[in-house]
């Protein structure tokens, strides 16, 4: 079917240059500067994110009370609980202050010239099928409570922390079921010009 399960239990975390938090890789694409990277972030203290020129950023906030971050042309933009994701672009990096205590992100960075992307959060209470263009990278994470997955010969259960990823192929009768909070990431390709 082209679907995986990424659990937040196989995750290994990767400290941070600056030793600010770390970071869970979920899925990339592409070699040495992804053309994209879903990760989660563990944010501990104060601190100046890492660049990534060339690539754009989404963040939403899957735990916490939320934190600024200062750009250097003096904008400051909040994440904070309940809020849509906040794009941005992957440099020049921000300087982040916690709110009141850690946090936990989930970030996109893509290339805008490979892809487009978006990323909203869905309370989940019955049921719900996503829709999946053809050529979509589709990614469901779970921020809170517990979700399952079924397709047509497959099932899953899903905890907070795990992501559920269509990676190729097709999708047909994809439902996912349960009391969750989730994170919905669309990736598509853009057309190679020619």
């Amino acid at each position: 079917m082209g679907l995986r399960v990424v659990r937040a239990v196989d995750g290994i975390a990767q400290r941070w240059r600056n030793g600010g938090g770390t970071t869970v890789e979920i899925a990339r694409a592409g070699r040495g500067s992804p053309a994209w990277r879903l990760s989660r972030a563990e944010i501990v203290q104060d601190g100046v994110f890492s660049a990534f020129p060339e690539l754009q950023r989404l963040q939403l906030l899957c735990r916490g009370n939320g934190f600024v971050l200062r750009f250097p042309d003096g904008a400051e933009r909040r994440v904070l609980p309940g809020e849509a994701a906040l794009a941005y672009p992957g440099a020049p990096a921000p300087d982040c202050r916690l709110l009141d205590g850690p946090c936990e992100a989930l970030n996109l960075l893509w290339d805008g010239g490979a892809c487009t992307a978006a990323m909203e959060r869905v309370g989940l209470a019955k049921g719900l099928s996503p829709w999946i263009e053809p050529d979509d990278l589709l990614a469901v994470h779970v921020l809170a409570g517990q979700a399952e997955w079924r397709g047509r010969d497959e099932h899953a259960r899903l905890r907070a922390g795990d992501s559920l990823l269509r990676d190729a192929g097709p999708v047909r009768g994809l439902v996912l079921q349960g009391c969750a909070e989730l994170a919905i990431v669309r990736l598509r390709p853009l057309p190679v010009p020619g």
